[in-house]
Formats: structure tokens, C-alpha cells, sequence
């Protein structure tokens, strides 16, 4: 793994775990979207009930969802502007990590 996917997903991870344990939320997941095969970090999210996309300079690099909240409390606006906040905050991080390679053809050796 490239590490600027390591540290992508590291951030991720950090933020996922925060967000879920100050709102009190079920559990949720970050897809980050960046070339090749997207990186889930997370459970797999069976009944979402709030979705933010990662969006910095008008490009979306993935998604933060969250499982419903306990009982019936619903995310409502006042979660919205520092959930939003907090996802283009680390979309920022995400924009900033090079971008990874394409791996390289596999090379014939020389039958010197």
C-alpha cells in the first residue's frame, strides 16, 4: 500500500472514530475514492442515515455515513454545519496526499 493511503486512511480512521463516539452514532464508515480500488474504513453501513461527501475545491474524494443514532433522534441541521466542516476538513487532508501510482509492468530479466 502507498503511503499516502496509509495516512489517508489513518486520518480517516481518526476521524470516523470521533465523529461516531461524539454523536453518538451506531457505527458508520468513510469511503475514500482516489484512484484504483476505494478504501472502506469502518463497518459496512447497514441502514445510513446521514451521508456527507468529502469534497474539497470542487472534487469528492469520498463519503462519511453514519448508522442512525440510538432511539429516534435524527440528525437534524444543527449536526449538519460541523459534520459538513469536519468532512471537507479531512477531504483537505485527502486532496493534499500525493496522488498514487499506477503499479509498474513487470519487468522481463536479462538470461545473461
Amino acid at each position: 500500500m502507498e503511503p499516502s493511503a496509509i495516512s489517508g486512511q489513518r486520518a480517516a480512521t481518526h476521524v470516523l472514530e470521533t465523529v461516531v463516539a461524539a454523536y453518538d452514532a451506531a457505527g458508520g464508515t468513510i469511503t475514500i475514492a482516489r484512484g484504483g480500488s476505494p478504501i472502506v474504513v469502518g463497518e459496512p453501513v447497514h441502514a445510513s442515515s446521514f451521508a456527507l461527501d468529502l469534497a474539497h475545491d470542487g472534487n469528492v474524494y469520498g463519503q462519511l455515513v453514519l448508522d442512525p443514532r440510538p432511539g429516534t433522534k435524527s440528525y437534524g441541521e444543527r449536526d449538519h454545519e460541523p459534520l459538513s466542516a469536519t468532512a471537507n476538513t479531512l477531504a483537505e487532508i485527502l486532496a493534499r496526499q500525493p496522488a498514487p501510482r499506477a503499479p509498474r509492468p513487470p519487468r522481463k530479466l536479462s538470461s545473461a
